[in-house]
């Protein structure tokens, strides 16, 4: 999916708001639960929102990650998204997929197609 998302688009900027209560409770110590999710506890999986620009102009893909800190609750994020006012201004680091569209963020494997 993410091989054929490269050639549909030139540019995606993605937003990754954490949440999944099952992989970060008791991460360090610290218990996570439904202030945690941006839904509650009615989706206990990790939220992303994502932009899909299309450029003809513009022949190779870039890709544009931001993420909230694992422990943040929900009005944390709400509030870091506001104070950005609109998604392109906030902090974002460029991340470069390999050929078989194999993506890293500080060294760790986001997902593979």
């Amino acid at each position: 999916m993410r091989k054929h998302l490269a050639q549909a688009f030139s540019k995606r900027d993605i937003i990754d708001l954490k949440g999944n209560i099952r992989k970060y409770s008791m991460r360090a110590g610290i218990p996570i639960g439904e202030k945690h999710t941006v839904f509650g506890l009615a989706a206990m999986v990790g939220i992303s929102v994502a932009f899909f620009i299309k450029k003809p102009s513009e022949e190779k893909t870039q890709i544009f990650y931001s993420t909230v800190d694992w422990k943040a609750t929900r009005q944390e994020k709400f509030e870091r998204l506001e104070k950005a006012v609109t998604y392109s201004k906030l902090d974002y680091q460029s991340i470069q997929p390999d050929n078989k569209q194999i993506q890293m963020v500080n060294g760790r494997l986001t997902s593979r197609v």
